[in-house]
């Protein structure tokens, strides 16, 4: 074998060495790592010329991802039980979810009859002096977006909110809230 075959095997495994640890550390990021990661950040910003209640507290929560494949996803209805009682006790003016609430297509509810009223009774908890609303995702929607809009519209009157249903499209709905 040459001194260039030689260079040549060597540089190849040097290649092998380099990108299999980088596939491994992905790999863990992608399925250990960041479906578990849930951020909190408290971001305070002065709006100039603000016109809407001063010291507004918003909330977003966003792609939520139900399943009940703990390895693929972990948003199960008890972490989701938790979050919401996180996002209540900040006491929020305001929650924002900008949808995404489902990850399964075959989704299997223990709590109630259908998939979107599991999760529109959990997230039914969600509290905020000025209402929670709801935009549904892109994964709702290859869901049943309509069940899901009818799902929290539903919630919301058997909550018996004092707030009538606020609709912005056809593709939201609000959820309830009102009353800490």
């Amino acid at each position: 074998m040459s001194v260039y075959e030689r260079l040549v095997k060597l540089q190849r495994s040097c290649w092998a060495c380099f990108v299999i640890p980088v596939i491994l550390l992905l790999g863990t990021w992608i399925v250990i790592i960041e479906p578990r990661w849930v951020a909190h950040r408290e971001i305070s910003e002065l709006v100039p010329n603000w016109q809407g209640p001063p010291g507004l507290k918003v909330a977003v929560a966003s792609d939520w991802h139900f399943t009940k494949r703990p390895l693929q996803r972990v948003m199960t209805v008890e972490r989701a039980r938790d979050i919401v009682a996180q996002i209540n006790a900040a006491n929020p003016d305001v929650v924002l979810l900008p949808g995404d609430f489902i990850a399964d297509h075959d989704y299997k509810p223990d709590t109630a009859a259908t998939p979107e009223d599991e999760i529109a009774q959990v997230l039914g908890g969600l509290k905020a002096r000025l209402g929670v609303y709801a935009v549904m995702g892109n994964h709702d929607w290859w869901h049943d977006g309509e069940k899901f809009t009818a799902a929290f519209t539903r919630r919301h009157h058997r909550a018996g909110e004092r707030r009538r249903a606020f609709t912005w499209s056809i593709r939201n709905a609000h959820l309830g809230g009102g009353g800490r």
